[in-house]
C-alpha cells in the first residue's frame, strides 16, 4: 500500500500562512510596551538622567516590538509604502515583511559595516509653480530611521520649546493658531513675518551633529553625507536634510530648537514656529528690528538665511499670513482669523481641475472625488471665520456641476437635467447619485477650539496629563 505523501505549501498557502501570522501578531502590546519606555526615557530627561535615558533607548532600539511596529508603519500604514528607493524593492506582502523581521539589525546599524544606499531625487509640483526636491531612501533605510526616531523623539520632546509646533506629536496648526489669539491679547500687535530661504536644503550639517548625542552621531553623520542619485548623477550632500526622509522632521526641529529659545527668552519678545514657518509677535516695533538682526545672526550658524523680499514687519491691523490662515484687527471688532485668499484660490483651481479631467466618470465617483477634498479642506478650516468663504466655494462649484452635467447631455433640457442628477427636498440643487450625495462646504460646522496645550506632551506619564490627552482624542475640547 503506497504512503500517503504531505505535499510541500504553494507559494500562496505560505503567503496566506504569513498574513495570518502577521496580523496575529499582539500589536496593541507592542504600542504600549514602546509607549512605557518613551515615556521613561522623557521622564528622565525632564530629569537629567542621561544614563537612564540611553539604556532606555538602547532597550527600545533592540526591542523587537519597536522593530515590529518600525516595519509596519513604513511598508503598510505610511503613504510612501509604494514609493521604492534606489533598489527599487518595496514590502507589500506579510511574507516579506516577516522577512524584514529577521533582517533588520540593531547590531549592524550601530557598525562600521552599515552604509545606507544612496538618496533618490525626485520633484514634486509647489502651489507657487516651482518644484520642491525629495530624497527618497530605501525602505530598509527608512525603517532603520524610524527606529531610531522613536528612540530620539522622546527625549527632544522633553528639550523642544513649547512654542514649536510642527512635526511634533500632539500639536498641530490650530495651537499655533491659538496662541496667536492669546498673545494678541496679551498687547502683542506688531508682527515679524519671516520666511526662510530653502531651510531644510542648507541646515547646516556640524549644527545639527552638535545636537546629537554620541551614540547616535555617526549613524546621522551617515545618512546626511550619503548623496542623493539625480538623473543617474551623485551630488553630494554637503548641507541640508533630504525631505522625504523619515528622520528629517525631526532633525530640522532640532537644528531650529535654537531659535526657538534664543527669541523667546527675550522679554517682550514671541516666537511661534511651525516648521520653517515662524513669526515674531511684539509689543514694539523697535524690538522686532532688533530680533531681526539676533535672527540673522542664529541662521548663520543654523545655514539658513531670511528671505529678504517675504520678511516683513507689519501691524496686526493690516494683517499678516501664517499656516494657511489670513489674521487681522478691524477696529472695534475681535480678531479675525479666516482662510489665506491664495489657500482658497488654489482649492477651487484643484475642484476644477478634478471636474474638467473626468467628463466621462459616472457621476458617483465624481461625487467620492469632490467630496474626499472638501471634507479635508473644509476640517482643517473649521476653527475660524468661514461663512463667507464657504459661501463663495458653494456657489462657484455649483456652477462648475451644473455646466458638467448639462456637457453630458446636450439635447436634454434643463429641467430633465436637474431631475436626473439634483436632490429634492432638504437638500435641493445637490449632485446625487445612487447613494453619493455631494458634500457642501457648510456641512462641515463651525467649531470652537478650547484646547490649550502649552508645555503638554503625549510622553509625560502623570496620569492627570494623561487623562488631558485623552479627553482631547474624545474630541471633548472641540466645542
Amino acid at each position: 500500500m503506497q504512503k500517503n505523501r504531505i505535499l510541500p505549501k504553494t507559494e500562496i498557502d505560505l503567503e496566506v500562512d504569513a498574513q495570518d501570522w502577521w496580523q496575529s501578531l499582539p500589536w496593541d502590546k507592542f504600542q504600549d510596551r514602546i509607549k512605557k519606555i518613551q515615556t521613561r526615557i522623557y521622564q528622565d530627561t525632564k530629569h537629567g538622567k542621561w544614563k537612564q535615558v540611553r539604556d532606555q533607548q538602547r532597550l527600545l532600539l533592540h526591542s523587537k516590538a519597536a522593530k515590529a511596529l518600525a516595519i509596519r508603519k513604513i511598508t503598510q500604514m505610511n503613504r510612501g509604502k509604494l514609493t521604492a528607493g534606489l533598489d527599487r524593492k518595496v514590502y507589500l506582502t506579510a511574507k516579506s515583511r516577516l522577512a524584514l523581521l529577521s533582517e533588520i539589525n540593531t547590531k549592524y546599524l550601530f557598525s562600521k559595516a552599515y552604509k545606507p544606499t544612496h538618496v533618490k531625487r525626485i520633484y514634486i509640483p509647489k502651489l507657487d509653480g516651482t518644484k520642491r526636491p525629495l530624497g527618497i531612501p530605501t525602505v530598509i533605510d527608512r525603517i532603520y530611521q524610524e527606529l531610531l526616531r522613536m528612540a530620539l523623539d522622546p527625549e527632544w520632546e522633553g528639550k523642544f520649546h513649547e512654542h514649536s509646533y510642527g512635526f511634533r506629536p500632539g500639536r498641530n496648526c490650530q495651537d499655533a493658531i491659538e496662541m496667536i489669539k492669546k498673545a494678541y491679547k496679551k498687547g502683542y500687535k506688531h508682527i515679524l513675518e519671516a520666511d526662510l530661504s530653502k531651510c531644510f536644503d542648507n541646515l547646516n550639517h556640524q549644527h545639527i551633529l552638535r545636537q546629537i548625542s554620541k551614540p547616535y552621531r555617526q549613524i546621522i553623520k551617515k545618512w546626511l553625507k550619503i548623496g542623493v542619485i539625480d538623473m543617474g548623477t551623485l551630488l553630494k550632500t554637503e548641507s541640508g536634510t533630504p525631505q522625504g526622509g523619515v528622520i528629517s522632521p525631526l532633525l530640522s526641529n532640532i537644528a531650529l530648537n535654537i531659535l526657538d529659545h534664543a527669541i523667546n527668552q527675550v522679554r517682550g519678545l514671541t516666537l511661534l514656529r511651525f516648521a520653517d514657518d515662524f513669526i515674531v509677535m511684539s509689543q514694539s516695533v523697535e524690538l522686532l528690528y532688533k530680533a531681526k538682526r539676533g535672527i540673522e545672526s542664529l541662521m548663520k550658524m543654523i545655514g539658513t538665511m531670511l528671505n529678504e523680499k517675504k520678511t516683513k514687519i507689519v501691524s496686526i491691523q493690516d494683517g499678516f499670513s501664517f499656516l494657511g490662515f489670513f489674521i487681522n484687527k478691524f477696529p472695534n471688532r475681535a480678531l479675525c482669523v479666516q482662510p489665506q485668499r491664495e489657500r482658497v484660490k488654489n482649492f477651487l483651481v484643484k475642484l476644477k481641475t478634478l471636474i474638467t479631467t473626468h467628463k466621462q466618470v459616472q457621476t458617483k465617483y465624481l461625487i467620492v472625488g469632490l467630496n474626499s477634498r472638501i471634507r479635508g479642506w473644509t476640517n482643517y478650516y473649521r476653527f475660524c471665520k468661514t461663512h463667507v468663504v464657504f459661501s463663495r466655494i458653494q456657489n462657484i462649484l455649483w456652477r462648475w456641476i451644473w455646466n458638467w452635467c448639462k456637457r453630458r447631455h446636450p439635447m436634454k433640457g434643463k429641467r430633465w437635467v436637474y431631475r436626473h442628477y439634483f436632490g429634492k427636498g432638504d437638500r435641493k440643487w445637490q449632485l446625487v447619485a445612487d447613494d453619493f450625495e455631494l458634500r457642501s462646504p457648510f456641512d462641515t460646522k463651525r467649531k470652537s477650539y478650547q484646547w490649550n496645550v502649552g508645555s503638554l506632551s503625549p510622553y509625560d506619564p502623570r496620569e492627570g496629563v494623561q487623562d488631558l490627552w485623552e479627553k482631547r482624542r474624545c474630541g471633548e475640547y472641540y466645542v
